[in-house]
């Protein structure tokens, strides 16, 4: 297993000492943020050959800050961030925690067996999802076409982006995705790199929901 250093940002106290029993030998480096200056700083400093990963609730500041996700993967590329979210999250709460962007979703009811799950997930650049969050994902994906932005309609994507976000759709990483078109993986990167740039987006998870709200992709 890939060891980790692990960053905790306004996660309860109780809530954070569980994940760190939970996630138990993997964890190298574990601390915990209350300061978003200071947990930028941190995740910008050298690793050391560790996974970094961030575990956060969703705040009211990734919601009239949506940057904020998009600034710290600016100074780590290689961060991954799941969302601890509450059992009994408000729909709209989880709307905008999907749109916030980050690489994986799972409610704090979790067992320490999902937890991990999840870890594995984010860290293999696969995504994760929480199945009981499911419904209520497809429940929005599926609203009217006609509520997506004009904007949004008017990007035009290459034959490669729209098989690239398709492939991600069906859930496959970056080095299925590469196997499956017959390129490098520093190909298949490039490529999320000119969409991102596209659709302003920073990460595959909300290239992925855009596309199929968008009808450039879809769940199979």
């Amino acid at each position: 297993m890939t060891p980790i250093r692990l960053h905790m940002y306004l996660l309860p106290p109780l809530l954070a000492l569980g994940v760190q029993a939970a996630l138990g030998g993997r964890v190298q480096q574990s601390s915990q943020y209350t300061d978003f200056q200071v947990l930028s700083q941190a995740v910008a400093e050298p690793a050391d050959g560790l996974e970094d990963l961030l575990l956060t609730d969703f705040a009211d500041e990734f919601d009239t800050h949506p940057q904020i996700l998009q600034s710290l993967r600016r100074r780590n590329r290689r961060l991954r961030v799941l969302f601890l979210l509450p059992a009994s999250i408000p729909e709209a709460d989880l709307v905008k925690a999907l749109r916030a962007g980050a690489d994986g979703y799972l409610l704090q009811t979790a067992t320490p067996g999902e937890l991990a799950a999840a870890v594995d997930a984010v860290l293999d650049d696969h995504g994760y999802l929480e199945p009981q969050v499911t419904p209520r994902v497809l429940a929005e994906l599926r609203k009217p076409v006609h509520l997506v932005r004009t904007d949004d309609v008017d990007v035009e994507l290459t034959e490669r982006e729209l098989q690239l976000m398709q492939l991600a759709a069906d859930g496959l990483n970056n080095v299925r995705i590469a196997q499956v078109l017959g390129v490098s993986e520093k190909t298949v990167r490039h490529c999320w790199s000119a969409l991102f740039e596209k659709t302003g987006f920073s990460d595959r998870t909300q290239a992925v929901l855009w596309g199929i709200r968008t009808g450039r992709a879809e769940l199979r």
